[in-house]
């Protein structure tokens, strides 16, 4: 197998991918996603690299932020023709970034999530909250970029958000659910979770998360969550019984240190057993 880890930032966790690689007797490149770029000839397009074709690798692990959604999705398209596995399906990266239909996607599926609304710019927003109870988290978005977030408490907070809100397309008003928070990175069907705990006097969560295994049935409505938007790798959130936030970026650094084991390896164990399997 041979393995291409396509990051933007972080080139530390592309290298520890890459020495888990070759200690398990694989080959692994580290690629920035800045040397890539996608050539279209008589609307077919190609993968070019340094000035040479991308050819030659097995599978790809890509780490991209949602700002480069416009590249991410052909470059996904390109890589399921050409046949190499990636951890992302083909509009499983636009489907995650567009956090609203994201939960409508979760909801048609049957996963659990707190209860959402989606307002265009015009929309009376005073109105639709008195559908919710408080607190409601508000994001306002221009496309796909999220311009403010705030968790509203009150009438009062709400027109004082009102007031400072900058211009927006569209604004998602969401159920905020009080307790503890779990992020689990999902590996295929290994489930590897974090909590922080709720501070009901600070109304925040504790800073410094630990280990926790969670129930069988909490795990299954994890993968699930994550198979059901195509993506084999992500980082899941949840609250109770429900998916807060989904994220196609996974911070193994982070739950490495927690979890007391480097998650490296598992990674590329998971795109070998991929590999034995076609």
């Amino acid at each position: 197998m041979k393995l291409a880890v396509v990051f933007e930032t972080n080139s530390s966790q592309a290298e520890k991918i890459a020495t888990a690689c070759t200690d398990l007797g694989y080959e692994c490149d580290c690629i920035d996603i800045g040397s890539i770029a996608l050539e279209v000839e008589a609307g077919v397009p190609d993968i070019i690299r340094a000035a040479e074709h991308f050819k030659g690798y097995d599978s790809v692990f890509l780490q991209a932020s949602e700002r480069l959604l416009l590249f991410v999705e052909p470059f996904l398209e390109e890589l399921s023709e050409r046949g190499i596995s990636c951890q992302l399906k083909p509009t499983a990266f636009n489907t995650i970034a567009n956090k609203p239909f994201m939960f409508a996607t979760l909801n048609a599926k049957g996963v659990p999530t707190p209860r959402m609304s989606i307002l265009s710019y015009n929309t009376p927003v005073e109105s639709a909250a008195k559908r919710f109870n408080y607190p409601i988290l508000m994001e306002a978005y221009n496309g796909f970029e999220r311009v403010q977030s705030i968790i509203i408490e009150s009438d009062l907070t709400l027109k004082s958000f009102l007031k400072s809100l900058p211009n927006y397309r569209m604004l998602s008003m969401k159920e905020y659910h009080i307790g503890d928070l779990e992020e689990s990175i999902v590996i295929g069907d290994e489930v590897h979770t974090i909590r922080r705990s709720w501070n009901p006097e600070k109304l925040a969560h504790t800073e410094k998360p630990f280990m926790v295994k969670l129930a069988e049935e909490k795990n299954a409505m994890i993968v699930d969550a994550a198979r059901i938007l195509g993506v084999d790798i992500a980082t899941v959130r949840t609250s109770g019984s429900y998916v807060i936030d989904i994220s196609t970026l996974v911070d193994l650094d982070r739950f490495s240190h927690v979890l007391g084991t480097d998650l490296s390896a598992r990674i590329v164990t998971f795109y070998a057993g991929k590999g034995d399997q076609q």
